[in-house]
Protein backbone atom coordinates (compact mmCIF):
# COMPACT_ATOMS: atom_id res chain seq x y z
CA UNK A 1 0.00 0.00 0.00
CA UNK A 2 2.82 2.39 0.94
CA UNK A 3 4.65 1.56 -2.32
CA UNK A 4 1.52 2.33 -4.36
CA UNK A 5 1.05 5.66 -2.60
CA UNK A 6 4.65 6.67 -3.28
CA UNK A 7 4.24 5.67 -6.94
CA UNK A 8 1.08 7.78 -7.26
CA UNK A 9 2.78 10.80 -5.66
CA UNK A 10 5.75 10.49 -8.01
CA UNK A 11 3.40 10.33 -11.01
CA UNK A 12 1.60 13.48 -9.82
CA UNK A 13 4.91 15.34 -9.40
CA UNK A 14 6.13 14.21 -12.82
CA UNK A 15 2.85 15.25 -14.45
CA UNK A 16 3.10 18.72 -12.86
CA UNK A 17 6.66 19.11 -14.15
CA UNK A 18 5.66 17.94 -17.64
CA UNK A 19 2.71 20.37 -17.66
CA UNK A 20 4.99 23.23 -16.66
CA UNK A 21 7.62 22.27 -19.21
CA UNK A 22 4.99 22.37 -21.95
CA UNK A 23 4.58 26.12 -21.48
CA UNK A 24 8.19 27.27 -21.48
CA UNK A 25 7.43 29.71 -24.28
CA UNK A 26 10.09 32.40 -24.30
CA UNK A 27 8.30 35.41 -22.80
CA UNK A 28 9.59 38.93 -23.24
CA UNK A 29 9.43 41.26 -20.22
CA UNK A 30 9.37 44.89 -21.31
CA UNK A 31 10.71 46.99 -18.43
CA UNK A 32 11.86 50.56 -17.86
CA UNK A 33 14.82 51.88 -15.88
CA UNK A 34 13.10 52.25 -12.49
CA UNK A 35 15.73 51.88 -9.79
CA UNK A 36 15.57 50.21 -7.23
CA UNK A 37 12.70 48.12 -8.67
CA UNK A 38 14.15 47.15 -12.06
CA UNK A 39 17.19 48.50 -13.88
CA UNK A 40 19.98 47.29 -16.15
CA UNK A 41 23.52 46.38 -15.06
CA UNK A 42 25.76 44.98 -17.81
CA UNK A 43 22.67 44.26 -19.92
CA UNK A 44 21.09 42.25 -17.11
CA UNK A 45 17.97 43.38 -15.27
CA UNK A 46 18.33 43.75 -11.50
CA UNK A 47 16.26 45.21 -8.66
CA UNK A 48 13.57 44.34 -6.13
CA UNK A 49 10.76 43.67 -8.60
CA UNK A 50 13.23 41.97 -10.96
CA UNK A 51 14.13 39.54 -8.18
CA UNK A 52 10.44 38.85 -7.54
CA UNK A 53 9.81 38.20 -11.25
CA UNK A 54 12.77 35.83 -11.42
CA UNK A 55 11.53 33.92 -8.38
CA UNK A 56 7.99 33.67 -9.78
CA UNK A 57 9.17 32.32 -13.13
CA UNK A 58 11.61 29.93 -11.47
CA UNK A 59 8.81 28.58 -9.27
CA UNK A 60 6.56 28.27 -12.33
CA UNK A 61 9.31 26.55 -14.37
CA UNK A 62 8.99 29.19 -17.12
CA UNK A 63 11.66 30.91 -19.20
CA UNK A 64 11.59 34.60 -20.11
CA UNK A 65 13.74 37.23 -21.78
CA UNK A 66 14.04 40.94 -20.97
CA UNK A 67 14.06 44.13 -23.01
CA UNK A 68 14.72 47.57 -21.56
CA UNK A 69 12.47 50.32 -22.97
CA UNK A 70 12.30 54.12 -22.62
CA UNK A 71 9.28 55.28 -20.56
CA UNK A 72 7.12 56.54 -23.42
CA UNK A 73 7.95 53.64 -25.71
CA UNK A 74 7.12 51.18 -22.94
CA UNK A 75 3.69 52.78 -22.57
CA UNK A 76 3.16 52.65 -26.34
CA UNK A 77 4.24 49.02 -26.57
CA UNK A 78 1.96 48.04 -23.69
CA UNK A 79 -0.97 49.88 -25.30
CA UNK A 80 -0.29 48.13 -28.61
CA UNK A 81 0.14 44.67 -27.08
CA UNK A 82 3.71 44.41 -28.36
CA UNK A 83 5.34 42.85 -25.29
CA UNK A 84 5.02 39.43 -23.70
CA UNK A 85 4.43 40.67 -20.18
CA UNK A 86 4.90 43.71 -17.99
CA UNK A 87 4.88 44.50 -14.27
CA UNK A 88 3.05 47.78 -13.64
CA UNK A 89 0.25 49.40 -11.68
CA UNK A 90 -3.19 48.79 -13.17
CA UNK A 91 -3.74 52.28 -14.57
CA UNK A 92 -0.67 51.90 -16.80
CA UNK A 93 -2.51 49.30 -18.93
CA UNK A 94 -4.91 51.23 -21.14
CA UNK A 95 -6.14 48.24 -23.17
CA UNK A 96 -6.71 45.72 -20.40
CA UNK A 97 -8.56 43.42 -22.83
CA UNK A 98 -5.16 42.58 -24.37
CA UNK A 99 -3.80 41.11 -21.15
CA UNK A 100 -4.37 38.63 -18.37
CA UNK A 101 -3.68 40.14 -14.95
CA UNK A 102 -2.19 38.21 -12.07
CA UNK A 103 -4.76 37.50 -9.36
CA UNK A 104 -2.47 38.95 -6.69
CA UNK A 105 -0.06 41.88 -6.81
CA UNK A 106 3.61 40.97 -6.98
CA UNK A 107 4.78 44.15 -5.24
CA UNK A 108 3.58 47.45 -3.75
CA UNK A 109 5.10 50.87 -4.45
CA UNK A 110 4.53 54.13 -2.56
CA UNK A 111 3.55 57.35 -4.35
CA UNK A 112 4.33 60.73 -2.86
CA UNK A 113 5.43 64.33 -3.27
CA UNK A 114 9.17 64.97 -2.94
CA UNK A 115 9.75 68.56 -1.85
CA UNK A 116 12.53 70.82 -0.58
CA UNK A 117 10.23 72.47 1.97
CA UNK A 118 8.07 70.81 4.60
CA UNK A 119 4.69 71.75 3.17
CA UNK A 120 2.03 71.31 5.84
CA UNK A 121 -0.72 69.62 3.84
CA UNK A 122 0.03 67.09 1.09
CA UNK A 123 -2.08 63.99 1.57
CA UNK A 124 -3.84 63.67 -1.79
CA UNK A 125 -3.16 64.47 -5.45
CA UNK A 126 -5.50 67.46 -5.24
CA UNK A 127 -3.32 68.98 -2.50
CA UNK A 128 -0.69 69.56 -5.21
CA UNK A 129 -2.84 71.96 -7.25
CA UNK A 130 -1.33 75.12 -5.77
CA UNK A 131 2.25 73.86 -5.99
CA UNK A 132 4.72 74.18 -8.86
CA UNK A 133 5.14 70.57 -9.90
CA UNK A 134 7.55 68.30 -11.78
CA UNK A 135 6.01 65.15 -13.26
CA UNK A 136 7.58 61.99 -14.68
CA UNK A 137 6.80 61.50 -18.36
CA UNK A 138 5.08 58.24 -19.24
CA UNK A 139 3.82 57.58 -15.70
CA UNK A 140 0.11 57.34 -14.86
CA UNK A 141 0.45 57.56 -11.06
CA UNK A 142 -2.47 55.18 -10.56
CA UNK A 143 -4.95 57.75 -11.83
CA UNK A 144 -7.62 57.68 -14.51
CA UNK A 145 -7.41 61.46 -14.96
CA UNK A 146 -4.50 63.47 -16.30
CA UNK A 147 -2.44 65.77 -14.13
CA UNK A 148 -1.92 68.89 -16.22
CA UNK A 149 -2.49 72.63 -16.26
CA UNK A 150 -6.01 72.28 -17.67
CA UNK A 151 -6.99 70.43 -14.48
CA UNK A 152 -5.73 73.20 -12.21
CA UNK A 153 -2.21 71.91 -11.58
CA UNK A 154 0.94 74.00 -12.07
CA UNK A 155 3.09 71.56 -14.05
CA UNK A 156 6.36 73.28 -14.98
CA UNK A 157 8.35 70.29 -16.23
CA UNK A 158 8.07 66.65 -17.28
CA UNK A 159 11.23 64.70 -16.53
CA UNK A 160 12.33 61.39 -18.07
CA UNK A 161 13.17 59.78 -14.71
CA UNK A 162 13.58 60.41 -11.00
CA UNK A 163 17.24 61.33 -11.42
CA UNK A 164 16.54 64.24 -13.78
CA UNK A 165 13.43 65.25 -11.79
CA UNK A 166 15.38 65.50 -8.53
CA UNK A 167 18.16 67.48 -10.23
CA UNK A 168 15.57 69.94 -11.55
CA UNK A 169 14.04 70.21 -8.08
CA UNK A 170 17.45 70.96 -6.53
CA UNK A 171 17.88 73.75 -9.09
CA UNK A 172 14.55 75.23 -7.90
CA UNK A 173 12.65 74.53 -11.11
CA UNK A 174 9.59 73.64 -9.01
CA UNK A 175 8.35 73.12 -5.47
CA UNK A 176 7.85 69.34 -5.59
CA UNK A 177 8.26 66.23 -7.71
CA UNK A 178 5.42 63.72 -7.90
CA UNK A 179 7.27 60.42 -7.71
CA UNK A 180 7.85 57.15 -5.91
CA UNK A 181 9.55 56.50 -2.60
CA UNK A 182 11.97 53.78 -3.74
CA UNK A 183 13.61 55.77 -6.56
CA UNK A 184 13.54 58.88 -4.36
CA UNK A 185 15.55 57.10 -1.65
CA UNK A 186 18.13 56.15 -4.28
CA UNK A 187 18.50 59.83 -5.23
CA UNK A 188 18.44 60.96 -1.60
CA UNK A 189 21.47 58.76 -0.89
CA UNK A 190 23.32 60.49 -3.75
CA UNK A 191 22.38 64.05 -2.68
CA UNK A 192 23.12 63.71 1.03
CA UNK A 193 23.74 67.44 1.42
CA UNK A 194 20.15 68.31 0.39
CA UNK A 195 17.22 68.29 2.83
CA UNK A 196 14.23 66.55 1.22
CA UNK A 197 10.72 65.92 2.51
CA UNK A 198 8.65 62.98 1.28
CA UNK A 199 4.86 63.33 1.65
CA UNK A 200 3.14 59.98 1.14
CA UNK A 201 0.02 60.09 -1.00
CA UNK A 202 -0.85 56.49 -1.84
CA UNK A 203 0.35 52.87 -1.94
CA UNK A 204 -0.13 51.21 -5.31
CA UNK A 205 -0.14 47.46 -6.07
CA UNK A 206 2.01 46.23 -8.96
CA UNK A 207 0.56 43.37 -11.02
CA UNK A 208 1.98 41.12 -13.72
CA UNK A 209 0.13 41.52 -17.03
CA UNK A 210 0.52 38.71 -19.56
CA UNK A 211 -0.23 39.22 -23.26
CA UNK A 212 -3.25 37.13 -24.30
CA UNK A 213 -1.76 36.56 -27.77
CA UNK A 214 0.98 34.35 -26.35
CA UNK A 215 0.32 30.69 -27.06
CA UNK A 216 -1.22 28.93 -24.04
CA UNK A 217 -1.51 32.28 -22.20
CA UNK A 218 -4.27 31.04 -19.88
CA UNK A 219 -2.26 28.01 -18.82
CA UNK A 220 0.88 30.12 -18.40
CA UNK A 221 -0.99 32.60 -16.21
CA UNK A 222 -2.26 29.75 -14.05
CA UNK A 223 1.35 28.67 -13.48
CA UNK A 224 2.34 32.25 -12.68
CA UNK A 225 -0.57 32.75 -10.26
CA UNK A 226 0.31 29.53 -8.46
CA UNK A 227 3.91 30.72 -8.15
CA UNK A 228 3.07 34.11 -6.58
CA UNK A 229 3.33 34.04 -2.78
Amino acid sequence: MRTNLITILLMVILNINVAAAKFTTDLSWGYIDFKPYHYSVNNKVQGKIAETVEQIFTNANLNYSTVKLPNKRAKYYVDQGRIGFTTVIESFVKNSSLYLRSTKPIYTITLGAICLDEISKINTIDDLKEIKLILLSGYTYGLDKKIDNTEGYKVVLQAQNHESAIKALIHNRADCVLGYEGPFLVEKAIHQDVKFYFHQIDSLPVYLFLNKNIANSSEIMKLINNAIH
